[in-house]
């Protein structure tokens, strides 16, 4: 049995992706799950199909493989045994030679060419062009979180590459790969590259042709001809050679479709992008206009709302829960399927030889948070310099494992039974107070209109657990929601230390108020509602620079202090201190896995910042990024020691103090919980040669800015390091345990920090 990420051409959430459009059916999307089921079909190995929703995955799948990567086998060939899911697309095909004479057979067939066609040269190129076409749409971009992602999807910017120059850049690597696409095609004659039948090589050409002619077509892509087709763009070889393989009954199998355009292989890297590049997406339309297309082409879907059509007791009979198979595409699709199914539970229909499935690993966009929530379901970041929503900042969004961030947007599809399974991630007893000591456990209420002159800001935040049980939060009870995002902090940090008031708003990245997705689709952080920093006392506004712009002008009191130059201007600049402290942070969490082979972990480094060539050995990249962070902090206390004990601005902060402090205190975090891969992590900056680092974090912990943006005055804050956790929690286990590195990390931090108290206030308030 082989579990397939998958998606649906709209989730009927209303957000600018999904329109006005109504709920769609779950489709595979996956070029790396379908690519691992076309290899055993066309092998001849049998397997069942089970839909994994990339923004929703099933219960008894996260029960029965808490790591929740997909592809994952249950059963042989391809997985451990007949009751155990197993992961780790290397290890899967592995496995599947081993145990399976006919895939061992086919994966050794050559191409009719062996010189020209390598399984590495196609894989290669086919991929490069894919993420290159998507990524060349917004390339021109001056949004950091969009940049970011572009880095997840493959893109590596220089930080003074004028953003016209770097969409030229983009567009010609992706028009580069289809001329050289076209060139090996075409040289087939109209067969595939194993011959008359499809080998290894195909495998990787097609699932990721199939994505990079959906994206052309629909105008996800950067090329001044798109939308177009691949012919326009002078490959007339390519969409033959996608139909040649339509042809095939494992396309059909694999697919579930024999169509040429499919909403779902758009849709999860939208999400991904929907609060993200609106500087040159005319505020996200362009979004809006692919996926209108792709549902208008795209014969799976309807536009029928089959949730009401379909609500009755008598029209949910003809679906069969997972331990029950009968049809696999129906199975799937129903959310209130809750247990996992077996192999001995479809050993009448399979041949106990072959019965289950295919491996892999999840697609990249998708996508961690998450990415991803990164590749993944669970994505969200942002890139240095920055100043929104960003990585650790991330919002479960988007990368959050690039499948994160329409988790919260989607909305409650009708019908009791899943009504009950969309409540809100945080449950807390309806009508008791929200707040504990203090702290906000609950859900905050939509904020008033601001008076004008002290406006209202939503800061990202996150909990130090969500008590639900998976690899982070273990069995720790849920905790207070809590400022984390270095860029909203940042924000608030410049308002407070010029003398402007504000209410603070927290927005929480793993399940964002309903008020505020009303009042601000956009859904991005930090977010200003009235003035200064807003546009009116009614209307949210974002964007970290036009907030900033908008602050300076509303207010003489943050232009004046915005102004206050540096003690020693000549060493200290904003982009100095904003490229050093960002690049020094994210090189600090990724050197944690910088050595591993999982494609979605390696995904999601790209999306932090972290520039690796393909050769280039797994532990000398570790080195490498590793040697990159100690430098940088090396780096920084040569800055901070400087200052002998004061701010980069002399006796008090100025904005390039702002900028240090809200990465700097991330860093020390990290180091100290050992969210870090220098060898003596977990550990102090001072044990790492920077003893100047700590006392200029407490410097500024005794400022009244500091508590009112931190809401707190300690050195630890497991809120700081949960969000990419939670992200990286199904990423990377071939160098953390299976994992538990990452729960070791997050119980030090609910150990050190005291705003946690580990007692379960939401039972207690019940």
């Amino acid at each position: 049995i082989k579990a397939v990420l998958s998606c649906r051409p709209s989730y009927g959430s209303g957000d600018i992706v999904d329109a006005d459009s109504a709920l769609g059916p779950l489709m595979p999307f996956c070029p790396y799950c379908l690519r691992l089921g076309l290899w055993m079909r066309e092998a001849g190995v049998e397997f069942e199909t089970y839909l994994i929703d990339a923004k929703d995955k099933p219960e008894w799948f996260l029960e029965g493989y808490p790591a929740g990567t997909t592809p994952a086998i249950l059963g042989t060939p391809g997985g451990v045994s007949q009751t155990e899911w197993a992961g780790e697309t290397s290890d899967c095909i592995a496995r599947m030679k081993e145990q399976s004479d006919a895939i061992r057979a086919w994966s050794d067939k050559p191409a009719a060419d062996a010189e020209k066609f390598t399984v590495d040269k196609v894989s290669a190129l086919f991929e490069a062009t894919g993420f290159a076409c998507v990524g060349s749409l917004i390339a021109d971009t001056a949004d950091p979180a969009a940049i970011m992602l572009l880095g997840f999807l493959g893109q590596k910017f220089e930080d003074d590459e004028p953003h016209a120059a770097r969409k030229e850049r983009v567009v010609k690597k992706f028009l580069d790969g289809v001329s050289e696409m076209e060139t090996l095609i075409a040289s087939l004659d109209g067969k595939f590259i194993g011959g008359d039948e499809p080998c290894v090589m195909d495998v990787y050409a097609i699932t990721m042709l199939y994505f990079t002619n959906n994206a052309t077509e629909l105008g996800f892509c950067g090329a001044p001809q798109a939308p177009c087709s691949l012919a326009d763009l002078g490959a007339p070889s390519l969409l033959p050679y996608i139909r040649l393989w339509m042809q095939r009954e494992s396309f059909e199998y694999c697919y579930q479709h024999t169509n040429e355009i499919s909403a779902a292989s758009a849709i999860n890297i939208l999400k991904m992008l929907a609060d993200k590049a609106h500087d040159v997406t005319n505020d996200g339309e362009v979004y809006a206009k692919i996926m209108a297309r792709a549902r208008e082409r795209d014969p799976v879907y309807d536009g029928i709302d089959h949730t009401l059509e379909d609500a009755s007791p008598e029209s949910k009979t003809a679906a069969v829960a997972p331990d029950e198979p009968t049809d696999a595409i129906a199975t799937e699709s129903l959310p209130e399927a809750d247990e996992a199914p077996t192999v001995e539970e479809e050993t009448a229909e399979v041949d106990p030889e072959v019965p289950a499935e295919a491996v892999g690993i999840e697609a990249q966009p998708a996508a961690q948070e998450e990415t991803a929530e990164v590749a993944a379901d669970d994505v969200a970041s942002e890139t240095p310099p920055a100043d929104e929503d960003a990585l650790p900042a991330a919002e479960a969004d988007t990368a959050q494992e690039p499948e994160a961030k329409a988790d919260e947007d989607a909305e409650e599809e009708s019908g009791s039974e899943e009504e009950e399974e969309e409540e809100p991630l945080v449950k807390w007893p309806e009508g008791k107070d929200p707040y504990v000591n203090g702290r906000l456990y609950g859900r905050q209420a939509a904020p008033p209109t601001p008076v004008p002159g002290k406006s209202i800001k939503a800061v990202l935040s996150c909990r130090p657990s969500y008590g639900s049980g998976d690899i982070v939060d273990a069995d720790s009870a849920l905790g207070p929601l809590m400022p984390f995002c270095p860029y909203c902090l940042r924000l608030g940090l410049w308002m407070r230390e010029a003398g402007v008031e504000f209410e603070t708003y927290l927005i929480d990245a793993k399940d964002k108020p309903e008020w505020f997705l009303e009042g601000y689709p956009a859904g991005t952080t930090p977010a200003i509602l009235g003035t200064p920093g807003g546009v009116s006392q009614t209307e949210w506004a974002g964007e970290t620079s036009d907030c900033i712009a908008r602050m300076k002008e509303q207010s003489d009191a943050i232009r004046a202090w915005s102004d206050k130059p540096a003690a020693d201007a000549e060493k200290f600049t904003v982009d100095k201190v904003s490229a050093l402290f960002e690049a020094t942070g994210f090189a600090c969490v990724g050197s944690l896995i910088a050595d591993t082979a999982d494609p979605a972990a390696i995904m999601l480094l790209g999306f932090l910042g972290q520039k690796f060539e393909d050769d280039e050995p797994h532990a000398a990249r570790k080195e490498r990024v590793v040697k990159k962070f100690l430098d940088g902090v090396s780096e920084m206390e040569t800055l901070i020691a400087s200052l002998d004990g004061k701010f980069i601005g002399g006796d008090e902060p100025c904005v390039m103090d702002v900028y240090a402090i809200t990465m700097l205190y991330f860093t020390n975090n990290a180091t100290e919980l050992g969210f870090c891969g220098a060898p003596q992590a977990p550990c102090s900056l001072a044990d790492l040669g920077a003893p100047s680092l700590l006392p200029y974090i407490r410097l500024w912990m005794q400022r009244e800015s500091f508590e009112y943006c931190y809401q707190h005055t300690n050195e630890i804050s497991a809120a700081s390091a949960i969000n990419i956790l939670k992200m990286l929690a199904d990423k990377a286990h071939d160098v953390t345990n299976d994992g538990e590195v990452y729960a070791k990390i997050m119980a030090r931090a609910r150990e050190r920090d005291p705003v946690y108290d580990g007692i379960d206030h939401a039972s207690a308030a019940a």
